[in-house]
């Protein structure tokens, strides 16, 4: 240098490794250039002092100074007007980070500075994921949101499975695929081998989803030839729609599963001619909604066990939950009787049970639905309207046509007498006593909770529930409640039946609602008792 001197001055943040100039004030005084002098740093402040220097008297340097190096310039680029200087270190606001504070935080980050390494500490996208330059989450698989809190599976599931950590689906039964959107048959209409091989296949397995697929099972790939509406296989989310899965047996196959050959059926009718029809009993390849690991997942009649929570209807209409308390399996096929029907957007079901199972039917004027009566399934025509489960609450289907079947069958008892079985709202009762036929389950429910379970106590209810003299008293309660219909006796019957029964019609029921009633909040309809019949 010209003079002998640098006079310039240059910081070194070793936390960033980044060296910036320290610019000076000319006009404020400062000390003259000098040499073998003392300096150190406390805090953010430097001090000089002695030294030599021409500029000194007798070249001896007896002054002191003190300079704040956390003065202009003295951190990386101004902190880029997203930070405080101290020291020479940035000290970031809220949403920025890096040493010169021009990066930016993920959403709901948390940050604490660590002033004795001085560095921003942050936790960013719940470490399930990267925080990018630009300040967005890449989360890792199996979970997604801005800050990638929340669990992620394949196509949320299809609505037909529960996402666990890790994004993995666990399916419900008869469902599957990485996110559960493949529907599979009973037994995939296939009898396996003992050794678990194929034996061959025994009948076609036709899946049918409302809203249709977009294009063939399973991918349900969409083209451009797609229907509007259609369901499409997204990964990242499939709405909820209605699949079902049916076998379509070979000419010498039958059953659900296709499992049974044409002898198999022969042999298994002749054994049941020997068997009374059993009588308030759903077919075990119903299905009903059960309760299992905090949501609730579908399953067949045949699979739920005494004490599981299933789905049932308030006297309002709401769905609510319900406990089993007993089943029974009878042990042969039974004659059937299968209701076929249709909900207003068009979507079909069906529901299957013995002939005298008794269901709750409704009736629906221009203005209102109200409940109306309970029926014998085999006494139930064509264009008979029944409750059928939509979304949280119920609306009506009809009975667009009725056929029989045999198959095994299951009698449930559950403390509302009432559940949800194939979306129909249905009832545990095999009579028109209604609830006095289920009131010894639930007293020995309470007197003993676990009564009903013991195995003595089963094997004698299935005993009792098998007997021939069962039989005969329920054909005389049902012909003695039908022959009397206007006896004062039937009509307390059939208060006790229907109770204080009733549903709210909402316009979801394609039913016209007065002005007055929608302004008052709710659209309620009670039935009119005096009105009842205990048959035709």
């Amino acid at each position: 240098h010209p003079e002998g001197y640098l006079n310039d001055m240059w910081l070194l943040n070793m936390s960033s490794q980044t060296v910036s100039e320290v610019i000076v004030d000319e006009i404020a005084p400062r000390p003259p250039a000098r040499r073998d002098h003392g300096g150190a740093i406390d805090r953010d402040y430097l001090y000089l002092f002695g030294g030599t220097s021409q500029e000194c008297q007798d070249y001896i340097c007896g002054d002191m100074w003190v300079y704040n190096i956390s003065g202009p310039g003295s951190c990386p680029n101004d902190c880029s007007g997203h930070g405080v200087c101290e020291w020479g270190f940035c000290i970031c606001d809220p949403g920025f980070k890096s040493a010169d504070c021009s990066g930016m935080n993920c959403p709901q980050a948390v940050c604490t500075y660590n002033y004795a390494n001085h560095f921003l500490d942050c936790l960013e996208c719940r470490n399930q994921g990267q925080c990018s330059a630009n300040g967005t989450c890449i989360c890792d698989s199996g979970f997604k949101g801005e800050a990638c809190e929340v669990l992620s599976c394949p196509g949320s599931c299809s609505g037909h499975g529960v996402c666990k950590l890790g994004g993995i689906c666990d399916c419900f039964q008869d469902y599957g695929g990485p996110d559960c959107f493949e529907k599979f048959c009973p037994g995939n209409c296939t009898r396996w081998g003992t050794v678990g091989i194929d034996t061959g296949q025994q009948g076609d397995c036709i899946v049918t989803r409302v809203p249709e697929c977009c294009g063939s099972e399973p991918s349900c790939e969409w083209t451009i030839r797609s229907p509007l509406g259609c369901i499409s296989r997204d990964p990242e989310f499939i709405p909820d729609h209605n699949v079902s899965a049916t076998c379509v047996c070979a000419d010498t196959y039958t059953g659900a599963d296709c499992g049974r050959t044409t002898a198999d059926k022969i042999i298994a009718d002749e054994n049941a001619k020997e068997v009374q029809s059993s009588r308030g009993c759903f077919s075990r390849d119903s299905e009903c909604s059960v309760l299992r690991s905090h949501s609730f997942r579908t399953m067949s009649i045949s699979d739920i066990e005494a004490g599981d929570v299933l789905v049932s209807m308030d006297s309002r209409g709401n769905l609510v939950n319900t406990r089993l308390l007993f089943t029974h399996d009878h042990q042969y096929q039974v004659p059937t009787y299968v209701l076929h029907l249709e909900m207003q957007d068009g979507r079909r079901t069906q529901v299957e049970m013995t002939g005298y199972h008794v269901m709750p039917t409704a009736e629906c004027s221009s203005v209102t639905c109200e409940m109306s009566r309970y029926r014998a399934a085999n006494d139930i025509p064509v264009g008979t309207l029944l409750m059928i489960q939509s979304s949280g609450s119920f609306e009506v289907a009809v009975v667009k046509n009725t056929t029989t079947s045999r198959g095994l069958v299951r009698y449930l008892v559950t403390d509302s007498d009432h559940v949800v079985v194939n979306g129909v709202l249905g009832s545990c009762y095999s009579t028109l006593a209604g609830m006095w036929e289920t009131l010894p389950f639930k007293v020995l429910d309470f007197v003993w909770p676990s009564g009903l379970q013991h195995p003595a106590v089963a094997s004698a209810l299935g005993l009792v529930l098998e007997s021939p003299a069962l039989r005969s008293l329920e054909d005389w309660i049902n012909a003695f409640l039908s022959t009397s219909k206007r006896d004062s006796d039937t009509e307390a019957s059939q208060s006790a039946l229907l109770g204080d029964s009733h549903f709210v019609a909402s316009t979801s029921l394609g039913v016209s609602v007065p002005e007055s009633v929608e302004k008052a909040g709710e659209h309620q309809c009670i039935a009119d008792r005096d009105s009842v019949q205990s048959s035709d």
